[in-house]
């Protein structure tokens, strides 16, 4: 059986501060055709082309999404079918009142300090 414990450190929305890119990743192997749809205020502002690497994951990367940017998939799939997504591996997601969605946000994980040595010192 194989097993992914940390898909969330390959796969959705990357961002990197020293470069200041975002990389997207999806699986998506019956997709024909998959997009990053950055969004504001639910309206798309980019649409960025992925490429298909190996087994059916998708990716592009891109100086347009730093945090706070809301995104969505775009997959044509093999039947003709143009399907608006989450990422299903995002770590924010926020509703669009403006069209009534739900998006994907980009994160910059390394602005929240995981720890706790607070709750360790003041346990029972």
């Amino acid at each position: 059986v194989m097993t992914h414990p940390k898909l969330y450190e390959s796969r959705g929305a990357q961002y990197y501060k020293d470069s200041q890119t975002t990389s997207f990743c999806l699986y998506a192997p019956n997709a024909r055709n998959v997009w990053v749809i950055l969004t504001a205020f639910g309206n798309e502002e980019h649409r960025l082309q992925m490429t298909r690497t190996i087994e059916g994951l998708w990716e592009t990367v891109t100086d347009k999404a730093k945090p706070g940017r809301t995104y969505l998939y775009l997959i044509d799939d093999y039947h003709g079918r143009y399907m608006l997504r989450t990422d299903p591996v995002s770590f924010s997601v926020v509703h669009i009142p403006e069209v009534n969605q739900v998006h994907s946000v980009v994160h910059d994980e390394t602005i929240y300090q995981w720890g706790d040595q607070n709750w360790m010192m003041h346990r029972s």
